[in-house]
């Protein structure tokens, strides 16, 4: 199938739900489950944005957004964006703000901020490349801001900040990194996996992988952290260096 081609404009594709204002007047269950599928968005403020409430949800699927401002803005919950691909955004390649959205493979790389920026609770990032050799984001590859977010199997490789950062406060429901490979292709600038805040955590036996680290391999903030099951190794570059710790601790 040929993608259909969507050209510069304010936002390259939106959707605007609300179960209190539904968009177009129609109720919102006839707005639910909406499905953006094949297709290159390119040159918008946002190649994507979704804005949805109540019951509805907006699923993005091999989709490609190339040099918008964003790439796919996700306002509200329930949203899913699968097997998409991101690439040369001004800002983050991926932002959500808002709970209980998924991001489901796909490649997020050359960006100018984080490649998955998150603000909000309950989200998952499963099986995302967050940055590559040579394609790096400016930024974080996930920077996760919240609590109760989830971010398993994913690939942050190249990328100017950490590979993937936590901020949290609230210890009862704490952020979790599983399975995740940080560096391993290409090492990030800053730390393989920064936890701050307060109650994050890499999980018991969470099987993350971290290399060439330019910080730590993981640097743990704050307080009430758990790090278990983790396999750190050359940080401080290509090659392992004293100056720079597997793991590093402050707070408690």
């Amino acid at each position: 199938m040929v993608s259909p081609f969507l050209g510069a404009s304010s936002f390259a594709s939106r959707v605007e739900t609300s179960a209190g204002d539904p968009a177009g007047g129609r109720p919102a269950s006839f707005l639910a489950n909406v499905v953006l599928a094949y297709m290159t968005v390119r040159g918008g403020t946002a190649g994507v944005e979704v804005r949805t409430g109540g019951v509805t949800q907006t699923r993005l699927a091999l989709v490609i957004a190339v040099g918008n401002g964003t790439g796919f803005a996700i306002v509200g919950g329930g949203n899913v964006a699968a097997d998409s691909e991101v690439r040369d955004s001004a800002g983050n390649g991926i932002s959500i703000l808002g709970g209980g959205n998924e991001g489901l493979g796909g490649e997020v790389r050359t960006s100018g901020g984080h490649g998955v920026f998150v603000s909000g609770n309950a989200n998952r990032i499963l099986g995302v490349c967050a940055g590559a050799a040579g394609a790096g984001n400016a930024g974080d590859g996930v920077h996760a801001e919240g609590a109760g977010n989830l971010v398993q199997g994913c690939a942050a490789d190249g990328n100017g900040g950490d590979g993937i950062e936590f901020v949290n406060t609230a210890a009862a429901d704490p952020n979790r990194a599983i399975g995740n490979a940080a560096g391993l292709l290409a090492g990030n600038a800053g730390h393989g996996i920064l936890t701050g805040g307060n109650g994050n955590g890499t999980a018991d036996r969470s099987g993350n992988e971290v290399r060439g680290s330019g910080g730590s391999g993981i640097r743990v903030q704050g307080n009430s952290h758990l790090v278990s099951g983790n396999r750190v190794a050359w940080n401080g570059g290509p090659v392992a260096s004293a100056a720079n710790h597997g793991i590093s601790v402050t707070g408690s």
